[in-house]
């Protein structure tokens, strides 16, 4: 059995021992930094936009996602006019055929409504089609999209 070379003293390793004086020093600065960290900072300022209330869906929206998504001419004639049909045409692009069409909220001012909408679709080549928009609706007849 070969015998080995005796390390020399130096080259030991010593085992660490943990200071309670480096590990306070590391707490305290931990801490202070937190406190600059929080004095340093600005406050958070209140919005200075007030929020809309949000409401149910409007019945005239209702009315419209139903005859668009069951593709009835007659149903979309009665529920908008044609100068909000023809918007409509151009806010739902490129999608050729609805499938689902959801509601995702909608909010009041004045009388006045604004209710989002998602449709999936599928456009002339075939292919799937996601498109938003939102109406909107005065005295529950729908006066606009966008």
């Amino acid at each position: 059995m070969p015998v080995r070379p005796e390390i020399p003293q130096v080259l030991q390793r010593k085992p660490i021992k943990s200071d309670p004086g480096s590990m306070a020093l590391v707490a305290v600065g931990f801490v202070i930094g937190i406190l600059v960290g929080i004095a340093v900072l600005p406050p958070v300022h209140a919005n200075p936009y007030p929020s809309l209330p949000a409401v149910a869906e409007p019945e005239a929206g209702k009315r419209l996602a139903a005859a668009l998504v069951s593709d009835d001419p007659r149903r979309l004639a009665s529920a908008a006019s044609p100068q909000v049909l023809q918007a409509l045409g151009q806010a739902i692009q490129p999608v050729a055929v609805v499938f689902e069409m959801r509601f995702l909220g909608a909010v009041e001012r004045n009388g006045e409504v604004l209710a989002g909408y998602a449709i999936e679709g599928r456009d002339r080549k075939g292919q799937d089609v996601p498109v938003g928009f939102v109406l909107r609706i005065v005295k529950d007849e729908v006066v606009g999209v966008n």
